[in-house]
């Protein structure tokens, strides 16, 4: 089968551009396909039968569901991306009863652009009080940018991997770097190793990924001490850098 990766816009992996590369180019590579990037697209597509894709450009994801429409595969689909923007797909888990942030923000909230993922560091603020949190509505106001706000939720940040129901992964990533990819410091800065059901965490995410329509899927969680958790991010297709290479087996193995 022929199989081309598109590889996504710059812009869409700040401080990730080489990580992102890396996954998509380790399963296209042993598929026997090449690799595009939306940044140099030209109004088409090369010809196949499968596209794994990143894509997040508009312009991309209409030449990827013009594919669709033909029968192609693609993998993951134009409507799951699109419903990957933070105001869908929480809307989609909340609707599915999945644990999300919640609480009156006596810890403090976050401002999150709600219309696709963070393209800089301005794009998710933690706001520690009200007036922070007033002057943050503002500037996403004055720069045109939807947003959404959460309650700040207390506890252990893990970053999840996953492909469907049938590869998971969690790690804790302030044990892997001290900053974030805009360079900030992580705000759950220590790890707790707070115990959770890693099963039922699984379950939940396979669910989420599932009901959002995308098969390739990663995000964020924090466990409280009691062990629950809440999903505070949810995106399609991220870098696998921690897990890369059984990642990739993985993703090849659903694939073909």
């Amino acid at each position: 089968m022929r199989t081309v990766g598109v590889m996504r816009a710059k812009v869409f992996s700040p401080g990730s551009v080489e990580k992102d590369r890396a996954i998509l180019e380790a399963v296209v590579g042993t598929a026997g396909g090449i690799l595009v990037s939306e940044d140099e697209l030209d109004g088409r597509l090369p010809e196949a039968d499968i596209y794994l894709s990143m894509a997040r450009k508009q312009s991309t994801l209409r030449l990827l569901n013009d594919m669709e429409r033909k029968g192609r595969r693609v993998v993951n689909t134009t409507v799951g991306v699109a419903r990957c923007r933070r105001d869908t797909s929480t809307m989609i888990m909340r609707q599915g009863r999945l644990p999300l942030p919640d609480g009156d923000g006596s810890n403090g909230w976050w401002i999150k652009r709600c219309d696709g993922a963070a393209c800089e560091v301005h794009d998710v603020q933690y706001c520690h009080d009200t007036e922070r949190l007033r002057l943050a509505i503002q500037r996403f106001e004055k720069r045109n940018i939807p947003y959404i706000i959460e309650p700040h939720v207390e506890g252990d940040l893990l970053k999840f991997y996953g492909v469907a129901d049938s590869f998971f992964h969690v790690v804790r990533p302030q044990e892997l770097a001290s900053t974030d990819k805009f360079g900030n410091p992580f705000t759950n800065s220590v790890p707790l190793h707070h115990a959770f059901d890693h099963g039922k965490l699984a379950s939940d995410m396979a669910r989420a990924a599932a009901l959002i329509g995308v098969e390739i899927y990663g995000g964020d969680a924090i466990v409280r001490a009691d062990g629950s958790y809440a999903i505070i991010d949810f995106n399609d297709w991220p870098s696998f850098s921690p897990c890369r290479e059984t990642a990739a087996k993985a993703i090849y193995n659903y694939v073909f």
